[in-house]
């Protein structure tokens, strides 16, 4: 799941995928850059992969494990019965241990992959969901994005600003620098706000790629249940009945 399809070397045989045509939708329609895929559009993403509903799946990428761990919750989401991990610091990952690479990529053979029939919202967050849970105060948002996204001095999707109450947490603070995840005890402890109160760990960004790196660190590494507010910020900020926090 690379940025650019021309990247070179690659793992011997994987196939490319498109975070764009599959797994994160343009709808102009609807100001949205990475919208969810409907079933059939994931489906047909798989497919070309040539993956079925029980394929094993590694997901690799370029882009610090967030473009990976997207198509990880997807692949959650739409109930894929294979066994899915991600490749923990991609490619570069992969090549600094020495393994072995291939120049030229070819494609697989299409797949069967039909599309799913089933959902698994216990990992998804929706607007309505936050509201509620900001007025019981049973949510602990987590907003990934950039210092001048959260405090609002870089206005996307129309107004700046954050969820009220999220708690700033930038997604790369869960990296080492080499791109690969923390050790748990680190992990831990950079995300200590969303794992001791009890209430419930919403992640959101822009477009919901960079927090479901943080939802993965919370939910896969440490265990703790969490839900990706897949359409994030360039959906809650298109609305003005939609609340918006500024510091100050």
């Amino acid at each position: 799941m690379r940025q650019d399809p021309r990247s070179r070397p690659w793992v011997p045989g994987s196939a490319w995928l498109d975070l764009h045509d599959g797994f994160a939708q343009h709808r102009p329609d609807r100001g949205l850059g990475y919208d969810l895929p409907s079933p059939e559009e994931f489906a047909s993403a798989l497919s070309r992969a040539g993956a079925n509903p029980e394929s094993e799946i590694v997901i690799a990428d370029d882009a610090g494990n967030r473009r990976a761990t997207r198509a990880y919750w997807l692949l959650q989401y739409y109930g894929h019965q294979g066994p899915v991990s991600v490749l923990d610091g991609g490619i570069a990952a992969y090549v600094r241990a020495g393994l072995p690479t291939i120049n030229e990529l070819l494609g697989p053979k299409p797949g069967d992959y039909p599309p799913p029939t089933e959902r698994d919202e216990s990992i998804r967050a929706t607007p309505e969901e936050i509201l509620a849970g900001i007025e019981a105060d049973t949510v602990c948002l987590c907003d990934v994005r950039a210092p001048e996204e959260y405090d609002g001095r870089m206005a996307m999707s129309g107004r700046g600003g954050h969820l009220p109450g999220a708690v700033h947490s930038p997604w790369e603070e869960c990296l080492s620098a080499d791109s690969t995840f923390l050790p748990r005890d680190q992990l831990a402890t950079v995300l200590q706000p969303f794992i001791s109160n009890g209430h419930q760990p919403i992640t959101y960004c822009q477009g919901g790629i960079r927090a479901s790196l943080t939802w993965f660190a919370l939910q896969v590494l440490l265990e703790r249940p969490a839900k990706l507010y897949a359409a994030s910020w360039e959906e809650w900020a298109q609305h003005p009945e939609l609340p918006v926090e500024l510091p100050g």
